[in-house]
């Protein structure tokens, strides 16, 4: 939950503990305590705030990847895996650590639709058949501004090296500008 407007403060109660306050309207915290239950015990986790990305960039980005799965005759499932393989962010575990899975060694984790993967050099054998490591990249829809701007841009980049014709500098630095306000 994003709490706008809130006032947050805490104090050092102890040599490795704090204190934190954050300081409300009554709705909201009334809406947030209501899914409180007292016998529980809970781990707030925090992390800085990104804007996410706008409706007109994801838009733009399967436009792109639609124009080069075409000329390079390929799917859009497979261009979009290969951009973020190329362009795209490791997923991480609670931990902050890169998820791994193991998948039977081929081509065919580009043809993913909702799992993205990264192949590593370790591969394994098991009973006549080759295994590869891959590490897990986040998909697309869970990118922030900043992460799906360096996929744009280099999708962008990528579509004119092929002659694919691409929106002029100033219209997308208005979308990306429009990220803030959406």
């Amino acid at each position: 939950m994003i709490v706008e407007g809130a006032k947050i403060g805490g104090e050092i109660v102890g040599i490795d503990t704090v204190r934190l306050y954050i300081q409300t309207d009554v709705k909201t915290a009334e809406t947030f305590l209501d899914g409180v239950k007292k016998d529980r015990k809970y781990r707030i986790d925090m992390k800085q705030y990104r804007e996410k990305r706008s409706p007109d960039a994801n838009a733009y980005y399967w436009v792109l990847i639609g124009k080069l799965a075409a000329v390079l005759d390929t799917s859009k499932e497979e261009m979009h895996n290969i951009q973020l393989n190329k362009y795209g962010v490791i997923k991480l575990d609670e931990d902050g650590k890169p998820e791994f899975c193991m998948e039977r060694d081929s081509e065919n984790y580009l043809t993913y639709k909702h799992n993205h993967l990264y192949p590593t050099d370790e591969t394994e054998s098991r009973k006549g058949v080759v295994y590869r490591w891959y590490i897990k990249l986040k998909g697309s829809s869970k990118y922030d501004t900043k992460e799906m701007a360096r996929l744009i841009d280099g999708t962008v980049e990528d579509a004119k090296e092929l002659g694919i014709e691409t929106l002029p500098p100033e219209d997308l630095e208005r979308m990306k500008a429009a990220w803030g306000t959406q």
